[in-house]
């Protein structure tokens, strides 16, 4: 008796919950910042690096970059992170020539205008690139 009462029950209660986390989604998407142009700007820089000596988590990834173009973007992390540029690239490309390399790099910045949403102290995450 206790089962069917629990079969008729389920399905409701799985309803709400999904009626709930959908509402729920709904709510985040009013508070997260468009990424418009107002809202976000992309800075474009170059990062020359020496092949020549490399420590080891640098020789990797630089060596993964020779061999796998889709390899560069830990590079270009790494390299962001040496060069205190903090965030994620979405962009980057890698030159080599002798002993050095040239990463050109593309990467998002918040701006905190007032008309996107972020408080003076709450940026977005930029986190990422696997290092």
């Amino acid at each position: 008796m206790q089962s069917v009462k629990l079969r008729r029950i389920v399905p409701q209660l799985a309803l709400v919950g999904l009626t709930s986390v959908l509402a729920a989604g709904c709510l985040l998407e009013a508070v997260v910042p468009s990424s418009g142009s107002d809202c976000v700007t992309t800075v474009s820089k170059t990062i020359t690096i020496a092949t020549k000596p490399a420590d080891p988590p640098m020789d990797l990834r630089l060596q993964n970059c020779r061999i796998d173009v889709d390899a560069c973007t830990d590079l270009c992390a790494l390299a962001m992170q040496r060069a205190n540029i903090q965030g994620a690239p979405t962009k980057c490309s890698a030159t080599f020539d002798g002993d050095l390399v040239s990463l050109g790099v593309s990467y998002q910045v918040a701006n905190n205008n007032g008309s996107c949403g972020f408080a003076d102290d709450v940026q977005p995450s930029n986190a990422g690139g696997g290092i």
